[in-house]
């Protein structure tokens, strides 16, 4: 691993730490995040002295939303996901056009922390609430400007963040495209934990040690009990999403 390197990863005993490693443009997201970040995802999981992992990022800002200033890389306004468009990280049967970020960390047989420092916008949020659960530092700040900019929160978005802030805040957030600091996105379940930002990677490496220590096919199988509790819904509203964005994009065309 090195200094350059998109994503960076330290392993300490049964922890280990991922952080996006993009500050200079407060790690908006594209294929150069997604991609390294799935191997790394893959890497660990095989390895099995890693029992938790936590994922933040390097400098000022978590993930700040998709990078739009690398056409042809999955970036732009039209595909906002930065995602892979043939993944190779195939464990479900995900489509082509599917979400295998997501799913990677959605379906994460290990606990998996996202640690939010700054901004976590777009994506950025999306790939918060993707993860068993978060913490955040003081200066975090929440928001799915996505609606404002004429697209949608897609892959499911909006009912992966239904899932731990409740039906009328995710409206709310997805609709408004409003920013939510720290302090609200623990009172409405956000995030499970606040720290002063100095403190947040060694509060959340603590919580991860903590959850190591669960015997881990207990802790894979109570995950795997509450998904199959929801996921029979995101599947469809994944799919809806795409024919929605479709349809979006027709009107838009016919208007124009």
């Amino acid at each position: 691993m090195g200094a350059d390197d998109a994503v960076l990863v330290q392993r300490d005993g049964p922890v280990a730490l991922l952080s996006f490693n993009r500050p200079e443009r407060l790690n908006a997201w594209g294929s150069d995040l997604s991609e390294p970040l799935l191997d790394a995802l893959e890497a660990l999981r095989v390895d099995e002295e890693v029992r938790a992992v936590v994922l933040t990022g390097e400098g000022r800002a978590f993930c700040a939303g998709a990078n739009l200033k690398r056409p042809g890389r999955g970036d732009s306004p039209t595909d906002p996901s930065g995602m892979p468009s043939r993944p190779a990280w195939k464990r479900r049967d995900i489509d082509e056009a599917g979400h295998p970020v997501f799913d990677a960390l959605s379906h994460y047989p290990k606990p998996l922390i996202a640690a939010v420092n700054g901004y976590a916008i777009g994506i950025g949020c999306l790939i918060s609430v993707c993860c068993s659960f978060a913490v955040a530092g003081e200066d975090a700040v929440f928001s799915l400007p996505q609606v404002r900019l004429d697209i949608l929160p897609a892959y499911g978005g909006t009912l992966r963040l239904a899932r731990f802030v409740g039906r009328g805040h995710a409206l709310n957030m997805a609709i408004t495209g409003r920013r939510v600091g720290a302090l609200e996105a623990l009172e409405m379940g956000l995030v499970a934990a606040v720290h002063p930002r100095e403190r947040l990677r060694e509060e959340a490496l603590a919580l991860a040690r903590d959850a190591a220590r669960a015997p881990g096919a207990a802790a894979r199988l109570t995950r795997e009990s509450l998904d199959l509790g929801y996921d029979s819904g995101l599947e469809a509203a994944a799919e809806a999403d795409r024919l929605r964005e479709s349809a979006l994009r027709a009107e838009r065309a016919y208007v124009e």
